[in-house]
């Protein structure tokens, strides 16, 4: 706890060695001559900018050290509650995750164990309800560990304050010798211990850990669902064939019938994108009533091959993954532009929208899917589809985000190829479509 910490350091000489402290989470973001999701980072960049610039080591002045001092102690303060903030908003996104997982587990449970399914699928279930409970207890645990290092940022920053304030009610109100009196140089050294304890960086770490854990684990619920209903349907059908179907069964039959009619409810029409890509399938509907230039532009591209064994260059969890650029590094595009078509769809989970350079009508070919809701977007950027199926291909994907925060994926994530095919009964994936609704 650093309260217990700075007593310690009360005698600390000067000259302690000192660390940088991150300004954010380990989603750093390069936008030098790259196309992307700008309204985020132009409006961060200066911000980061600055707390970077406050936690420079200038060296100490010999005659008034006390602006340096003065600028280091603000910047590491404010950069580390920022930080915390970004942390425990993680976290409690991921708390979030794991209630709805929970929730869905026990339902899954219920059917399967309804339809009689085999030992071995509700053995992977009990995995997966072991892990969620695991990763739940890691998420108290942050959530407590952040709360403390908030506290102790404060108590650091009221201690650093103490220290100056001091000399200066002894003295009385003479400035020169107040300035004289405050130990400058230990306040320096207590603010470079403190960046170079390393807890800041641990609890980042964690938070990305327990992020990146919780896209697994749902990802892999996905690919259990998806498993068992599909071998649950086979063999209602061939009892249906037999005569044979049992009370279980026909539970779940009409379970599946219920899905389907959600599914006709939100049935789009007309032509849709296949994407398929080395982590699965992502289905995309159009806007073309919103921004019908950039659905023009893109169904070209489509039947143009462009897109076929590019790449996602770019993963963020919780902000987008971006594909759709021809050297693979964000620099890319198709030799033309595209006008901006902003409009009132909003940025949320499964998204489709345009990524593009500083200049509002410098779309091109890059593209980039949401994995959040990012209000911060609207208006900003050309909003032109959505994804109607592909979760666990959306989650699998984020997972694979590098731990290090870059943004370049951990490994390649490849677009096979992308094609154009009229909507079938089936694409819809309704628990994807209730949560993205088109207004």
């Amino acid at each position: 706890m650093i309260s217990v910490r700075l007593l310690c350091l009360a005698g600390l000489l000067a000259g302690a060695v000192s660390c940088s402290v991150p300004a954010s989470s380990s989603q750093g973001r390069d936008v030098s001559e790259r196309a992307t999701a700008m309204a985020v980072e132009e409006e961060d960049q200066p911000e980061r900018e600055e707390s970077a610039g406050s936690r420079s080591m200038t060296p100490l002045a010999v005659k008034d050290p006390a602006p340096v001092v003065r600028d280091r102690i603000n910047g590491v303060v404010v950069s580390s509650q920022r930080s915390l903030e970004e942390a425990e908003a993680s976290c409690e996104k991921a708390r979030a995750h794991l209630s709805t997982l929970v929730a869905q587990l026990a339902s899954l449970r219920s059917t399967l164990e309804a339809a009689g399914v085999s030992d071995d699928v509700l053995a992977r279930l009990g995995e997966l309800e072991q892990d969620s409970t695991s990763l739940n207890g890691e998420s108290v645990t942050l959530l407590s560990d952040l709360e403390t290092e908030q506290s102790g940022v404060r108590e650091f920053r009221d201690h650093l304050a103490e220290m100056e304030s001091q000399p200066a009610r002894d003295v009385g109100e003479v400035s020169a010798e107040k300035m004289s009196a405050i130990p400058w140089r230990k306040l320096e050294a207590e603010v470079s211990t403190y960046e170079g304890s390393g807890s800041l960086q641990e609890l980042q770490a964690r938070s990305d850990r327990l992020a990146r854990g919780v896209a697994a684990l749902v990802a892999r619920f996905s690919r259990v669902e998806r498993e068992s209903l599909n071998s649950s349907a086979e063999e209602v059908a061939v009892s249906l064939s037999s005569g044979t179907e049992s009370k279980e069964q026909a539970s779940l039959r009409g379970g599946v019938s219920e899905i389907s009619e959600v599914d006709d409810t939100l049935s789009p029409k007309g032509e849709i994108a296949e994407i398929r890509t080395s982590e699965g399938t992502l289905l995309l509907e159009f806007l073309p009533e919103d921004a019908p230039k950039h659905v023009e532009n893109f169904k070209r591209l489509v039947k143009d091959g462009f897109y076929d064994n590019l790449t996602f260059h770019r993963i963020l969890p919780g902000y987008v993954i971006q594909g759709g650029c021809p050297r693979g590094d964000g620099s890319g595009g198709p030799g033309w532009q595209v006008d901006n078509e902003f409009n009132a769809q909003r940025h949320r989970r499964g998204t489709l929208s345009m990524a593009r350079f500083a200049h509002p009508d410098s779309a091109g070919s890059q593209f980039f899917i949401c994995l959040d809701d990012r209000p911060e977007l609207n208006g900003k950027q050309t909003v032109f589809g959505r994804v109607i199926r592909g979760e666990a291909t959306l989650q699998a994907i984020e997972a694979l985000a590098d731990p290090n925060g870059a943004g370049t994926p951990a490994q390649v994530v490849e677009i096979e190829q992308i094609v154009l095919r009229p909507w079938e009964q089936g694409d819809n994936e309704p628990r994807m479509i209730a949560g993205n609704p088109v207004r």
